[in-house]
C-alpha cells in the first residue's frame, strides 16, 4: 500500500466521525492547560516525602556500594599480603642463582638444565665465569661446583 492510498483511508476515517466531534478534538489540540501554581504546589507538596525517600535510598546504595568495595580492597590486600608471605616462607624466589630447575640445592641437573637451555636458544642470562657471556664455560662452572670436594674431605 502507498502513503496515498493510505492518507486517502485516514480522510475517509476522519470523514466517519461527527463534524461537530472532530472540530471539538481539533481544538483541543491547539489549546493550553492552564494550571494554577497552587495545583503544582500541592502536588510538589504531597510527593516530597516520597522524594526524599528515594533520595535516601539512593544515598544508601552509594555508601553500600562504598562500603562493599572497600570490604573487597582489603580482602585482595588480604590474599595478596597472604601470597607474598607464604612464597617468601616457602623458599619461592630464595634460590641460589645457579639452581636453575629450583629444586633447593644446586647439582649436575641444573648444570644439564643450563645446556639444554643454551642448545635451545632459550638460556636466561646467567655469566658465572664474568667473562661477558651465557655459554658452555657457565655450564662448566655449575658442574664443578657440584663435583668439588670440601676441605677436610676425603679423597
Amino acid at each position: 500500500m502507498d502513503e496515498s492510498q493510505h492518507n486517502e483511508r485516514n480522510e475517509e476515517r476522519e470523514l466517519k466521525a461527527s463534524p461537530k466531534l472532530a472540530q471539538a478534538l481539533r481544538s483541543l489540540q491547539k489549546e493550553s492547560i492552564f494550571i494554577p501554581p497552587q495545583v503544582d504546589q500541592a502536588v510538589l507538596k504531597s510527593i516530597q516525602p516520597r522524594l526524599a525517600q528515594i533520595k535516601k535510598r539512593k544515598a544508601g546504595w552509594n555508601r553500600t556500594t562504598q562500603i562493599l568495595a572497600m570490604a573487597a580492597a582489603f580482602v585482595l590486600a588480604g590474599i595478596v599480603t597472604t601470597i607474598l608471605l607464604n612464597s617468601r616462607h616457602s623458599g619461592m624466589g630464595n634460590y641460589a642463582r645457579e639452581d636453575l630447575n629450583h629444586d633447593g640445592r644446586v647439582d649436575i641437573l641444573d648444570a644439564f638444565q643450563l645446556a639444554r637451555e643454551l642448545k635451545s636458544g632459550k638460556a636466561p642470562k646467567m655469566d658465572l665465569n664474568a667473562d661477558g657471556h651465557t655459554d658452555a664455560a657457565d655450564v662448566e662452572v655449575i658442574a664443578r661446583r657440584c663435583v668439588s670436594l670440601e676441605k677436610g674431605g676425603h679423597s
